[in-house]
């Protein structure tokens, strides 16, 4: 199916884009972007960008079924917009019932570009994204782990080894060369410090 690409509210006969069945938030803002021209993800408030992120938000909402918490998600993946939480799109929402009125013939032709796969279920996402979250933070805290538990049995084995090493130095100096023992003792009470 062929449409029209609408830049700056007018119809462009030369350009004529190939609207495939959407998969993905990311294929909706890709094709968004193409269409209107306008980069959804610039951190701006300029109000032609508002209404098209509003917009965007709103697709995500009604299309992809997807709540607040994942579309700022999914929002905030991308580089320039990182500010962008649950509450912002709630408002975003609401917003966009307003800015439909004052240009409603606009976004009706805007949204008919967007046809959604219905065999998709993303009710989903949200879930899949938290835990993937969660399996990060798991992942970290276990490396983090595994790094201090490594540190741990090296000093151990340092330890042992001048554990050790006292112990042939008694043997060596003896109990009646008390100054070089003394010595000695000192030494490793010094470098078992520095371990610690």
């Amino acid at each position: 199916m062929l449409r029209y690409i609408y830049k700056n509210y007018k119809a462009m006969e030369k350009n004529k884009v190939e609207v495939p069945v959407l998969k993905t938030p990311k294929q909706i803002s890709d094709l968004l972007i193409e269409i209107s021209g306008v980069d959804i993800f610039q951190k701006t408030r300029v109000r032609n960008i508002v209404e098209h992120r509003a917009f965007f938000c709103y697709l995500l909402n009604e299309k992809f079924e997807l709540g607040p918490s994942a579309i700022s998600a999914f929002i905030r993946t991308q580089p320039k917009l990182k500010t962008y939480d649950h509450a912002t799109v709630i408002h975003a929402l609401k917003k966009f019932k307003i800015y439909k009125t004052y240009r409603e013939e606009y976004f009706n032709i805007l949204e008919g570009y967007f046809e959604i796969s219905p065999d998709a279920d993303y009710k989903e996402l949200p879930k899949l994204e938290r835990l993937l979250n969660q399996y990060k933070e798991i992942k970290l805290k276990y490396n983090n782990a595994s790094k201090k538990i490594k540190r741990y049995e090296e000093k151990l084995n340092d330890f042992n080894e001048l554990k050790r090493k006292t112990v042939n130095t008694n043997l060596i100096c003896g109990p009646w060369n008390i100054y070089a023992r003394n010595d000695k003792i000192a030494y490793l009470k010094k470098t078992i410090d520095n371990l610690f």
